[in-house]
């Protein structure tokens, strides 16, 4: 029964299309505002995997996971604070080697492939990292132990343990042996953790095959004559097809390609447009590889390549807002000529703090887009000398150490530099860059010149009290160093040690 006064209000057609409209715009703000589902993982980073032809190990978050190559919810293999890295599964599909930094460095461990507990088989304070297997059933990683200067060589040890031994290559970053073990396909130099794009210089990563036992190799890759490519042609993975698999840039972006183990006939087959091939590796006739944050396989056989979907269930403790220790992210430092202040660089920017005690700490740079890097302090404490890539390349600036603008001096250089070091008279700054030269330039005029050149770079140079004289390690053909020394009375150098030595 209605009350007195009530009244029965008809609704229009308009109206009740817009309260119903009002009702399932609440009706879908609630859905969106409500908790995922708890199975549901956010998408991974998946890293340096390899397949047994029915599963994918990889790294993710530091460890290593396992996946079918069809795809699903990934088992997490390892669970150390280190990280662990570059898995492979042996020929039998019994074992996996990787690389594992329980004590900090890379060292080679295996593990059964159903897991279960790591053995440790290297100890060496340099990193050993795998890169597979050989037909006799060792696992052959490289590590710079016996090189005094630069570059990998290649070794293999049991997976019952014992002594790593040298396979014979006086470099080798990468290798795939033929199926019947009579020839290698390997790069000498690597690059895989320096992101360079079209890199065609000094150590553009060439393929070269030979037989182990004449010690005779040819470069396929830069061969005018069959495959002239000067850019990256890296690991190779030498199929029973008899054709060598390889990544190459030569079509602007990495992807995988084919060849005979002449060098001829390439042929390519993956077309990524949008990120590199990354870490690409060869099991049973299939090549996974990374791209993007993802893995991907290529089917020889059937041409096939798609991507994994992988379901990481994880977590992501690493990826959670946490307090951080500051002195981690210090990349540089250096005491103030008078012992009172420290200059400090963090995360690109330039900061001084007292050397003790309490006092002000300054922020010399604020440029969260820009990295500052080797600060050095002058002779008389009053400028700083770093340098910054605020205009897109690294230049030399001083900074005033109480704050303020900074100057450029010289002029902008393409690549990387190492420290600028004063002069005790504060007259001229030594540095070296990515050209392999030994520069001088005058502090006030900023009037670069070249010293000297070295087979590396030159990263270690000092001058003597007076001013007069810059004393510096060069690398020579040899990888070791010699001890040089420029006058600047008279613009001259002279080697002082023998280069028979590494001093």
């Amino acid at each position: 029964m209605r009350k007195p006064g009530a009244e029965m209000i008809s609704k229009s057609p308009f109206q009740r299309c817009f309260v119903f409209m009002i009702q399932l715009l609440l009706l879908l703000m609630l859905a969106s505002a409500a908790p995922a589902n708890a199975g549901e993982t956010a998408p991974g980073f998946f890293r340096y995997p390899h397949t047994d032809g029915e599963s994918v190990i990889f790294t993710s978050e530091g460890d290593l996971w396992k996946v079918s190559l069809d795809g699903g919810t990934a088992v997490r293999f390892t669970t150390h604070e280190g990280e662990e890295r570059f898995p492979h599964f042996s020929p039998d599909g019994k074992l996996i080697a990787f690389s594992g930094q329980d004590d900090g460095q890379d060292d080679i461990y295996v593990l059964p492939a159903s897991g279960g507990e790591p053995r440790r088989l290297t100890y060496h304070p340099w990193r050993d990292q795998v890169l597979g297997w050989d037909p006799d059933g060792n696992v052959v990683f490289r590590s710079a132990r016996d090189i005094p200067y630069r570059g990998y060589r290649i070794y293999h040890v049991s997976p019952d343990g014992g002594w790593p031994e040298s396979i014979g290559l006086d470099k080798g970053s990468l290798i795939s042996y033929e199926p019947d073990g009579s020839r290698i396909a390997f790069n000498r130099y690597s690059r895989e953790f320096r992101n360079w794009k079209g890199y065609k210089g000094g150590w553009a990563q060439d393929i070269w095959v030979g037989d182990m036992s004449k010690m005779v190799f040819e470069n396929i890759t830069d061969n005018p004559a069959v495959n002239d490519w000067d850019g990256t042609d890296a690991f190779p993975m030498w199929h029973t097809d008899g054709r060598i698999y390889f990544l190459s840039d030569r079509d602007g972006r990495a992807n995988i390609y084919s060849m005979n183990p002449d060098g001829g006939d390439v042929r390519r087959h993956t077309d990524h447009k949008k990120f590199d091939v990354r870490w690409p590796s060869l099991g049973q006739g299939i090549i996974v590889y990374q791209n993007g944050m993802d893995i991907w396989y290529l089917d020889i056989g059937t041409g096939e390549n798609r991507m994994v979907g992988i379901n990481l269930p994880t977590d992501r403790v690493q990826a959670r807002d946490k307090i951080i220790d500051p002195a981690k992210y210090i990349t540089d430092f250096s005491l103030s000529p008078d012992g009172r202040r420290v200059l400090l660089c963090a995360r690109g920017e330039l900061f001084t703090v007292p050397a003790r005690g309490k006092g002000l700490l300054r922020q010399l740079t604020f440029t969260s887009g820009v990295r500052d890097k080797f600060p050095n302090w002058s002779p008389d404490g009053g400028q700083i000398a770093a340098w910054s890539d605020a205009t897109g390349e690294e230049v030399l600036y001083l900074y005033p150490s109480t704050g303020g603008e900074p100057v450029k001096i010289g002029t902008d250089g393409r690549g990387w530099h190492y420290p600028p070091v004063w002069s005790p008279d504060g007259k001229r700054i030594a540095y070296s860059n990515e050209e392999l030269e030994l520069i001088v330039i005058d502090a006030k005029k900023g009037e670069p010149k070249v010293i000297d050149t070295g087979a590396w770079e030159i990263r270690d140079y000092r001058w003597s009290p007076d001013s007069r004289y810059l004393v510096y390690c060069s690398p020579d053909e040899n990888e070791f160093n010699v001890i040089k020394i420029w006058d600047s009375a008279g613009d001259q150098v002279r080697q002082v040690t023998d280069g028979f030595f590494n001093s």
